[in-house]
């Protein structure tokens, strides 16, 4: 048996209190194990719409499996793991780490890793905090950041830090500041671009369009840093989070940011696509307000090296 001291403030689902615990566990089988008496609260049995807090204590049977071919144990420590993901994990640690105390730890994630898994990943960040909390840890993800986008990347080191996050970032009060290579300057040093976008529908690659319909807003403040013949350095704050929002602004702007594959395709003399084969977009900054964990917090990534030779 497998005991589980819950740590929240707030009432939470049992289902989704599991499933932040473990992610790999689907609704069928957390329904199916509590019918069955494997997970039990306080002792008692249990239904997956039970509000668990602070005090609570989650009993489970810890070799009980699903019946179907999808089955899952949630002893995650029988899980392989590449040498890859090991390789990251002690890297998230080390040699990446930029900020750490009680309840966060901060990462300057580099371009082409993913933060979640998918069909076509082979490693991620997610993958590496799965390594991570069978060593002891209680690592979570709060928020994402693009496959092709460097920088600033929050991770949770408990439950209580992941609901916060989560609330703040849900709620946009974690100010956000990025810098990009873009091709071309803006007509106006600074200003604000705002539409209504949502993703194409078709195609191979999930992208976002304009869609005055269906959209949702999407609004950006911008400011010019400084200017390199046909190049800008500039300066991006989103005040909404949507899906490839900054890229697809840039673009919006008529200056595509260098090595974006999905927008900086356009027809002129020059692709920015093509113009460095890393995106040239980073996550500068993140700050935490004080409401959140009761002192503000500011973490800040320096600049990729690629950035430098465009910046002459």
């Amino acid at each position: 048996m497998k005991f589980i001291n819950v740590e929240s403030e707030l009432p939470v689902r049992l289902d989704r209190y599991l499933k932040k615990i473990y992610p790999n566990l689907s609704q069928g089988v957390i329904e199916k194990a509590l019918r069955l008496k494997q997970i039990k609260v306080n002792q008692q049995k249990a239904l997956a719409n039970l509000r668990v807090k602070n005090s609570d204590q989650i009993s489970i049977d810890q070799f009980f499996v699903a019946s179907d071919k999808s089955a899952e144990t949630i002893d995650k420590e029988e899980k392989f793991y590449s040498i890859n993901v090991i390789k990251l994990a002690t890297k998230l640690l080390n040699e990446l780490l930029l900020y750490e105390d009680d309840n966060i730890l901060a990462i300057n994630k580099p371009n082409n890793l993913s933060s979640q898994g998918g069909s076509k990943i082979k490693l991620s960040i997610n993958d590496a905090l799965n390594y991570l909390n069978t060593k002891g840890h209680d690592l979570r993800l709060v928020h994402r950041l693009d496959k092709e986008t460097s920088g600033c990347f929050i991770l949770a080191k408990n439950y209580a830090a992941s609901v916060k996050l989560g609330a703040a970032f849900k709620d946009k009060i974690i100010s956000k500041t990025y810098h990009a290579i873009t091709l071309g300057a803006p007509k106006k040093s600074q200003g604000q671009i705002s539409n209504l976008i949502a993703k194409a529908r078709g195609g191979v690659f999930e992208s976002v369009v304009e869609d005055k319909i269906e959209g949702k807003l999407a609004i950006t403040d911008y400011k010019l840093l400084k200017k390199y013949d046909d190049l800008a350095y500039l300066e991006f704050k989103p005040l909404t989070g949507r899906m490839h929002q900054l890229r697809f602004h840039a673009k919006t702007l008529g200056i595509p940011i260098l090595g974006d594959r999905k927008y900086g395709n356009q027809n002129s003399v020059h692709n920015a696509a093509a113009m460095s084969d890393s995106m040239l977009l980073h996550a500068q900054q993140i700050l935490i307000p004080k409401e959140i964990f009761s002192r503000e917090i500011i973490i800040e990534a320096k600049l990729p090296k690629y950035f430098k030779k465009f910046m002459q």
